[in-house]
């Protein structure tokens, strides 16, 4: 028995051990969070996010921006997350797709001892980089939340809380830069001065060429067929020009171009360089004539969206040592711009919303019930917006049985976020007997000013509820 006791009190001390030796300290590193090309919203509203774990994780602090309270307690050390109907969403500016380092590590998370509760609720969560991280799931007692693989994205919906239209999350902006060797690295635009500092260069400091290569650089004289054009099937734009060499036959040679795009508001929307090399050229049609031309791709989707959609490509070609050609000015049009509709949004009323139409009796005459509302907002002319509205619903009820068909009347009215009423309108479903159902009955509204806005839908003759 004895020895029974002393071995149980061995194998306790070293179980003690090993906890004392395996529990993590405060700010033990435990993990890393990683890039994600994977978007995140709520309402629509793209929020930050991370990859812990393989499940998308938000910053709690960032909440505040999407219509919760979030309180932090030093003594306590607590992080309090409460839902604020009354609230105004605004989101968070510089939300990005990182698809070009998706599964790289961003920032260590470490041991905490903050505890963060949602609506009273203990959840798990990281504190990285002094901030505190929650998987996005833990807000699902909010809406629902839905998870698309073909755009890549996890949704939130809170029916109470105001809505936009959903834009896809732009890629962060990057740039590619030159080591002394050749080498290439791709960097974020906000990282190049600290690149530029350790050596990088925001062109190649050589054209890389083979032996074979040399003389042609050599050999080129002028340069002639510049023009840029749109190709809308492709999404993008093409910049062309080509070579000549003294005797006036088109050629080919490896050479730098860097271009630079200004729109007619002077905001600069484009600013890169690329090498051209044998496969950038083959022969193009233009003005009913062949020639050996350079095409030089611009994404659509490189193109910082500005406020107008035409401006100035300037670009210059050169292969030190051997040629350089002053800068070229060329017209572009097509530019991408940016949509008023996407600064806008609508807080859409609880659903589902029953309605009555009552008879001069004040007695009901009919009930129906307003299921599902879907919107958007188009930009329009004059610096306005447009919001389509879609209803669904279906009617429920009528005095005279099953066999009495009518049309539902549906009021509504909109509001900007001071409580001004801005429009107001009704739509008349189809005809419809007990049981039956109207689906996407829309309702237009024209010159709107980009803003925020709230929907509410009613009785026509409200005044007997």
């Amino acid at each position: 028995m004895r020895k029974n006791i002393c071995l149980i009190i061995v194998v306790f001390c070293i179980i003690s051990l090993f906890s004392i030796a395996t529990s993590a300290k405060i700010g033990d590193v435990l993990g890393y969070a990683k890039y994600t090309d994977i978007s995140a919203y709520i309402n629509n509203y793209p929020i930050k996010s991370f990859n812990i774990n393989d499940y998308t994780a938000i910053v709690v602090e960032d909440l505040r921006n999407y219509g919760f309270d979030v309180v932090w307690n030093g003594y306590n050390r607590t992080l309090t997350v409460t839902k604020n109907s009354n609230a105004t969403i605004v989101g968070s500016p510089n939300v990005y797709k990182y698809s070009y380092k998706a599964g790289q590590n961003s920032f260590a998370y470490v041991e905490t001892d903050i505890v963060t509760y949602i609506e009273g609720q203990p959840v798990q969560s990281f504190n990285i980089g002094g901030q505190t991280c929650i998987y996005m799931d833990v807000l699902g007692i909010y809406g629902g939340i839905e998870w698309s693989q073909e755009i890549r994205a996890i949704k939130l919906s809170i029916s109470d809380f105001p809505s936009k239209a959903y834009q896809p999350i732009q890629e962060v902006p990057t740039t590619t830069m030159y080591s002394a060797t050749g080498a290439t690295i791709v960097v974020e635009n906000s990282e190049v001065a600290a690149y530029s500092n350790v050596g990088w260069y925001l062109e190649p400091v050589a054209v890389p060429m083979s032996s074979s290569e040399i003389p042609n650089a050599k050999s080129v004289n002028y340069i002639h067929q510049r023009k840029v054009s749109y190709y809308e099937n492709e999404n993008l734009h093409r910049l062309f020009f080509g070579f000549k060499n003294r005797s006036g036959s088109e050629m080919y040679a490896p050479a730098l171009v860097h271009i630079k795009i200004v729109n007619d508001v002077n905001e600069t929307v484009y600013n890169k360089s690329t090498i051209v090399g044998f496969n950038d050229f083959e022969n193009w049609t233009q003005y009913s004539a062949s020639h050996y031309l350079a095409s030089v791709k611009i994404l659509q989707s490189e193109i910082t969206p500005g406020n107008s959609t035409q401006g100035k490509l300037y670009f210059t070609v050169k292969n030190p040592g051997y040629f350089s050609f002053d800068e070229d000015i060329l017209s572009i049009y097509d530019l991408p711009k940016i949509k008023l509709s996407d600064s806008c949004s609508l807080q859409l009323p609880a659903i589902p919303k029953t309605l009555h139409d009552y008879g001069y009796d004040k007695k009901i005459d009919s009930s129906y019930r307003i299921t599902n509302i879907s919107y958007k907002f188009e930009d329009a002319y004059d610096n306005e917006v447009r919001l389509y509205l879609y209803f669904d619903g279906e009617k429920y009820y009528d005095k005279d049985g099953h066999g009495q068909s009518s049309t539902c009347q549906v009021g509504w009215k909109l509001y900007d976020m001071q409580g001004y009423v801005v429009k107001n309108g009704t739509f008349y479903s189809p005809a419809l007997n007990m049981g039956e159902k109207f689906r996407n009955e829309e309702e237009y509204i024209y010159d709107l000013k980009p803003g925020n806005y709230k929907l509410e839908i009613l009785s026509t003759n409200e005044r007997f509820d």
